[in-house]
Formats: structure tokens, C-alpha cells, sequence
């Protein structure tokens, strides 16, 4: 299916979903063609547990909804994901939170738009929140001062 990156320097918590959805069946999690594919989504420490305890929901915030429709922005790449997750104090540490999703493959849209940003063509937007689902919870400790918003 789609290309994965790798999450490297990021620590890894899984999140137990595991026949929750499908009746049971997990082939949405498999590594061949019948899994989703990987994405990512940057979030905070506040914004963490409604997102894992009721899913995602579709924001105000809708930049190419012209474009694409309405939905969940999420990227493929965590390096894009990262710079929407500012660093929170947690624990006394300086830390980035950014969700490890599954994408149904034919609910991406992705941005083509030609004004967006090149950045702005990473991104993916998914329409239905059924359709995303959080299966990682990924956090690394990162300094404010070196945290770079989004272009």
C-alpha cells in the first residue's frame, strides 16, 4: 500500500485496540494489503485522552475543505506530524506527543491543492473520523527552544 515512515527517535506506547473494532477482526492492523495504512497526527497532553477514549472528530479548523471535504488532517510522515505537537511539561520533562494512526487506504484525500505549501502537501485528510483510528501513542523529550512550528 502506502509508504511508511519510521518513527525513529520516539518512544512507543501501544494503545490496546486490539479486537475492539470490526467485530474482532484485526486485519485492519496487518502489515500486507489488507492493513491500513500508517499516518501520523500531533496532538497534546490535553488533547490525548478524548481522542483515545472517543476517536477523533472533525475540527473547526478546515484549511482545504474546498478541496478535499471536511475531516481529520494526519500525515504519513512523522517529521510533519511532529511540528503540530508544541512541547508540554509532563513529568518535569519537555515532551511532543504525536498519535500513530491507521488510515482505511481509500479514505485518503490527499492536499494537491497548488497554493498550499509544499509542507501542506504531506498532509492527508480523512473525512470520516470512523476511518482513523490511533493505535500508538508515540512521545519523545524535546526543548521548547528548539520546537520549529509549522510552515
Amino acid at each position: 500500500g502506502k509508504e511508511y515512515h519510521l518513527p525513529i527517535g520516539w518512544k512507543r506506547f501501544a494503545v490496546q485496540v486490539k479486537g475492539v473494532y470490526d467485530d474482532g477482526d484485526n486485519k485492519w492492523l496487518r502489515e500486507d494489503e489488507n492493513g491500513w495504512a500508517v499516518a501520523y497526527h500531533g496532538t497534546s497532553k490535553e488533547g490525548l485522552p478524548g481522542i483515545l477514549c472517543t476517536g477523533f472528530r472533525v475540527g473547526e479548523r478546515q484549511k482545504f475543505a474546498k478541496d478535499t471535504g471536511a475531516g481529520v488532517y494526519c500525515t504519513p510522515m512523522i517529521d510533519v506530524a511532529q511540528h503540530y505537537s508544541k512541547p508540554t511539561l509532563l513529568r518535569g520533562r519537555s515532551v511532543q506527543i504525536v498519535l500513530q494512526l491507521r488510515v482505511r487506504p481509500s479514505a485518503i484525500n490527499p492536499v494537491t491543492n497548488p497554493s498550499a505549501h509544499e509542507f501542506e502537501r504531506k498532509y492527508w485528510v480523512i473525512n470520516n473520523p470512523d476511518d482513523i483510528r490511533a493505535y500508538g501513542v508515540l512521545i519523545r523529550e524535546l526543548p521548547l527552544r528548539d520546537y520549529i512550528l509549522p510552515e
